[in-house]
């Protein structure tokens, strides 16, 4: 069985690291200090980038495949413009980078080309349209703007969240049998274990399918629910299955942050029913999450 890769986190800490370079290139620092550091985390992030990349174009059925190779083209794009700027004749690191010019070229060369080509691989299969520049001036300040408390806690995929279909629209349950809903049972997808179960109207469905996280309806308020939305214990959807009737969904998912459940727990299923009476099999890992659920 091949390895889980986590695409998410390893998007996330890569693009932490070109911002932290580009913000060390703006600096005044003293080159001959830091340019050994800064040459070796530059071929790593190099590296990095092309195995998470070449492990995308080998799984072709993985699923949000083409979230993921829009994420790393723009990570691509990012640290071509890192390269840029390291290889600019007035920068700081000009000189310390000399011999390394012919090298740091042909791999800015590289990654311009796999850029285009999955560009080109994206608009094939979903007809995604990208401006010419491939990358919006929003998007690129986002990703190359100080960090700061709580304004990097999404990974950059969910700035294309909208607009590739981590899931194509191929099957629809059967929401027709109870009055528009269907229950739908969310997974730990490395586990196994049952984490909770809630409700979808079509609506949630599709969005689900849109965002590759999970959106429920709550019979309670009435509205949709996008798990995690206040709480940050989002559920990132791995896998989808229809049961026989089509009318149950499971979600098998990445649950992040301690707990799925309200009540502060990791499972809503923690109460065992052992003969006869009921028996609390977990404690809350924090307090609940009633503002949210």
């Amino acid at each position: 069985m091949p390895e889980k890769i986590h695409y998410d986190d390893n998007i996330f800490f890569m693009t932490a690291l070109i911002r932290t370079l580009n913000d060390a290139v703006k600096l005044n620092v003293d080159a001959e200090y830091f340019a050994d550091k800064v040459l070796e985390d530059t071929l790593f992030i190099d590296t990095s980038i092309q195995k998470s990349y070449g492990s995308l174009k080998e799984n072709t059925h993985l699923i949000r495949r083409n979230s993921y190779l829009h994420s790393i083209m723009k990570l691509k794009r990012a640290y071509g413009r890192l390269l840029e700027d390291l290889l600019a004749t007035e920068g700081a690191f000009a000189a310390p980078f000399e011999t390394m010019r012919p090298k740091l070229r042909r791999i800015a060369a590289c990654h311009l080309n796999d850029v285009k080509d999955i560009r080109e691989g994206l608009e094939d299969v979903h007809s995604v349209k990208f401006d010419s520049d491939m990358i919006s001036y929003d998007e690129l300040n986002f990703l190359m703007s100080p960090m700061e408390d709580g304004n990097f806690e999404r990974s950059s995929l969910d700035m294309v969240s909208q607009t590739v279909e981590p899931f194509p629209m191929t099957a629809t349950p059967d929401f027709n049998k109870t009055n528009g809903l269907v229950p739908a049972i969310a997974q730990d997808a490395a586990t196994g274990e049952v984490l909770m179960l809630a409700w979808m109207n079509l609506e949630a469905w599709k969005m689900t399918l849109r965002e590759g996280i999970a959106v429920y309806w709550s019979r309670s308020r009435n509205k949709l629910w996008k798990k995690g939305e206040r709480s940050g214990n989002t559920q990132i959807v791995r896998e989808i299955f229809l049961d026989c009737d089509s009318d149950t969904v499971l979600l098998k998912v990445d649950q992040k942050g301690k707990a799925a459940c309200h009540t502060g727990r990791r499972s809503c299923f923690f109460q065992k029913v052992e003969n006869g009476s009921i028996r609390i099999i977990s404690e809350p890992l924090f307090d609940s999450l009633l503002s949210e659920e």
